[in-house]
Order: structure tokens, then C-alpha cells, then sequence
């Protein structure tokens, strides 16, 4: 079926149907999914972009070709209603268009949120296992940053630029507090290095952006209210989301991290969400108290920590507050391969059948942190309890990613130390676990 042909049966709705059976289509997308809802969720929000885009260029090209071809944006399914045959020359130009949607495409967030768009920036240096990936926005920063050579690898806890220079403050439970400076020349980063002098990271191209916002829009406001019980009860919400320049690349974020939903729709939906839950358990609180309701603060943060040519690992990061000493707080993490257009569970990266064989590794791993960081124990040098955690031996770990020097195993406060403690990342190299792998799995 050519792409000419798609348009004359029923319009590009019913081309689109077909991308999922029919390989030699021009959106051929069937890598990234065989299941048909999630195939023209993909499709429609790959080409939706460029029916608006073509609306505006060949509104201002010619209105008499406008009224030939009318393109409408707002049909959930594109629906394309061809009045006359055009010539083949548009069609070829309505075709080139489509294949570059997001050259003209802008993402947003709902009304009711302030809007901000974020800068990510990634550097490695192949030699040294080294790979840092930051995003920054709106005064807030997150990232990953892994160093094999010298066993330093955590979450970033603070970044701050200067005239020249980058400073960062690890946050993780095993290695809270370290920190780096480097110096930024020509967008790389120099480490200055006792052993090697200097070590160089150059920047990593990529084609992700980060959007995000706040709840209600205009700080200066306050939260918003949600009415229940005849009184309103504060609500504040702060969202950040990740996507890509690329279509496929964004198409395939939104069905890993959202679901399908875009950034927009995934926000308006969080917000009914947190309004219901406001309504739900407010108004208990209102009849049997006098004090007003607490501020119910919901986070969802999500940030890139590891970018390669196969691979990317996304973060996203919960916080619920609803009253009390501290809010609640999780971290998620998914590994996709962009060159097979899903995401991967650990099933795919370690052999089924051999992964109780990690707990070992991931413990002498936590070891060799508490180590590089001079912590001294408080008991037995080999006994975790006398470093503050809960157990001697850990549990398995909730969650995993991936970076160029190893496989990172995740567990979220409460699991294995206290509250005090944080999150803990621990990377285990891939030379100590290259026996666990499965051979279908190919190293960053």
C-alpha cells in the first residue's frame, strides 16, 4: 500500500491502522509495539503536530489550496477529508512534513500550571567509565553521575555553575555528601585528577527536553484551593516531565514513563487525581478538628540518568505530603532501548534463574562506599548495622538501571536504613556480574 493510496481509501486514520500490519508503510513503527491501540496512540501523536504545522503553512501559501485539502487537527483521529484530488507535489510535501513533526511542534502543561522549559546537558569519557547526566530547571536540579575508575557514582544533589566552573554535591545514601569540581571549557568538563592530571568529559549530544511546572500557575498565589466540605483545602502541586525532539523517541517516553498520555494530558489527569484525593480524606479532617488541613503537596519529577546511543534510564521521582514529620517519598527508574523500542525489565539484563547470586555483589559494592567516603563503622567492620542500616544481610532491590560502568540496583527510604539515611543507589561493575548476564543483553 503506497502512501498516495492510504489517502484515497479513508483518509490517514485508516493509514494509520495499517502502519501495524503492513511494514514497507511510510510510519512504519511497528518495532516499537504489536499491540494496535498502542501503535496508533504512537502514530497519532507522531503525526497530530504536523496536521496544525501544515494547516498554518499552506493557510499562508494559497487559500485556494485550503479550500481543496481540509486538514482538521481537533478529530482524535485526524480524519483527512480530501474535496479534490491534489496534485502529487503536495502530497509529497504533506508527506515531508510529517516525517519532521516536531520541528514545529511545542509542548505545554494545562492553564492552570506555570510553564518552564529545562535544559539537560550529558558528558562521558570512555576510559574512565565516566558519564554525567544533569537536568536543570527552574532553580531545581537532579541527575546520575557514575565514575568507575575512582568508585564514585550517586545522584546529584546540588549543582551550582560559577564563571567557569561546575560544582556538585552527591546525594545518596552511600554516598551523600561527596563533591566534585570541574572546570567548563568549551562545554567539556576537566576534572583535575592526582593520579591522571586531568581527566577531560566531553559533551554527549542528544535530542531530550524537560518541561515542567507548577500548581496553580504564579507562585506568588499560593496553593490553590479544592472546596470540600463547604471550606477549600490547599493544594500544591510541581510536575516535570521528560520528552524528546524526536517523534518516535517522544511517542515511545510517553507509553514507558506515561502510559501513552503526553505531557499535557498526563498532568491534567494527576490533577483531577490529587483534587479527589483532597475531597476523599479532607473531609474527615475538617469535622473533627480544629486546626485548618495540612497543604497537600504532590511531586512527580521525572529526569534522564543515563543517555547513550542504545540506551536510555529514566528517573521519576514521588512526593506526597499530607501532614506529619515528613512527606512520603519513592524513585522509579526504567531502562528502554531505543533500538528495540521498549523498555527492559531485569529479565533481560540478568539471567532469571541466577539473580539471587546479586545479593553478594551488591553488598561488597555498598562496602566499597562506605569506604571511599571514610565512614567508620560503629561494630564489626563486615556487619552493615555498623553503618546505620537495618540488616546485616539486604533485601533484593526494588528497582534498576543501567550506565556505561555497571548495573545500578535502588532502594527507597525505610527499605534497608532510616529516613535520615536517603535513598540508596548501588552500582555493582559489570566485570564482577558479566557471568549473571543474559546473552541476548548488550553492554552500554
Amino acid at each position: 500500500m503506497t502512501f498516495f493510496q492510504s489517502f484515497e481509501l479513508s483518509g490517514l486514520s485508516c493509514f494509520l491502522r495499517n502502519c501495524s500490519t503492513h511494514e514497507n508503510t511510510p510510519y512504519n513503527i511497528s518495532p516499537f509495539s504489536k499491540n494496535q491501540n498502542e501503535v496508533l496512540s504512537m502514530a497519532f501523536h507522531i503525526a497530530a503536530p504536523s496536521a496544525h504545522c501544515i494547516n498554518v503553512l499552506l493557510s499562508a501559501w494559497s487559500p485556494d489550496v485550503m479550500r481543496n485539502l481540509k486538514i482538521s487537527s481537533a478529530c482524535p483521529e485526524m480524519h483527512f477529508a480530501l474535496r479534490h484530488k491534489p496534485a502529487p507535489i503536495l502530497f509529497a510535501a504533506l508527506l515531508a512534513l510529517s516525517i519532521v513533526p516536531l520541528s514545529c511542534w511545542q509542548g505545554s502543561l494545562p492553564p492552570s500550571f506555570s510553564f518552564r522549559r529545562g535544559k539537560i546537558s550529558a558528558w562521558d569519557n570512555a576510559e574512565e567509565g565516566f558519564s554525567l547526566v544533569l537536568s536543570e530547571i527552574d532553580g531545581q536540579t537532579q541527575g546520575f553521575l557514575a565514575w568507575e575508575r575512582k568508585n564514585l557514582y550517586g545522584r546529584i544533589g546540588t549543582a551550582s555553575r560559577g564563571p567557569g566552573k561546575l560544582e556538585l554535591t552527591l546525594a545518596d545514601g552511600g554516598m551523600n555528601g561527596a563533591k566534585l569540581t570541574a572546570r567548563v571549557v568549551r562545554g567539556s568538563l576537566e576534572f583535575e585528577d592526582k593520579a591522571s592530571a586531568r581527566v577531560i568529559a566531553k559533551p554527549r549530544a542528544h535530542r531530550l527536553w524537560l518541561m515542567g511546572g507548577t500548581y496553580p500557575s504564579g507562585s506568588a498565589r499560593g496553593p490553590a484551593g479544592v472546596s470540600t466540605a463547604g471550606k477549600e483545602v490547599p493544594l500544591a502541586m510541581r510536575l516535570q516531565y521528560l520528552s524528546s525532539k524526536n517523534g518516535k523517541e517522544a511517542a515511545l517516553l510517553d507509553l514507558v514513563l506515561r502510559r501513552g498520555a503526553d505531557p499535557s494530558r498526563h498532568a491534567a489527569d494527576r490533577l483531577v487525581q490529587q483534587s479527589e484525593a483532597v475531597r476523599a480524606n479532607a473531609d474527615d479532617a475538617l469535622r473533627n478538628s480544629q486546626r485548618p488541613p495540612f497543604t497537600r503537596e504532590y511531586e512527580e519529577i521525572e529526569y534522564p540518568v543515563f543517555i547513550s546511543d542504545r540506551y536510555l534510564c529514566a528517573a521519576t521521582s514521588h512526593y506526597l505530603f499530607e501532614g506529619g514529620a515528613h512527606g512520603n517519598a519513592a524513585t522509579s527508574f526504567d531502562v528502554i532501548d531505543l533500538v528495540q523500542g521498549r523498555r527492559l525489565s531485569m529479565n533481560d539484563v540478568l539471567q532469571p534463574e541466577r539473580q539471587y547470586e546479586l545479593g553478594p555483589h551488591i553488598e561488597r559494592a555498598l562496602f566499597r562506599q562506605f569506604e571511599a567516603l571514610g565512614r567508620v563503622p560503629r561494630g564489626q567492620a563486615n556487619d552493615l548495622r555498623s553503618y546505620g542500616l537495618f540488616e546485616s544481610v539486604l533485601p533484593a532491590p526494588n528497582d534498576f538501571f543501567i550506565c556505561k560502568a555497571g548495573l545500578c540496583v535502588q532502594y527507597d527510604r525505610y527499605d534497608i536504613a532510616p529516613w535520615a539515611e536517603g535513598e540508596f543507589i548501588i552500582l555493582i561493575p559489570w566485570e564482577e556480574i558479566k557471568d549473571l548476564l543474559t546473552q541476548d543483553f548488550v553492554l552500554p
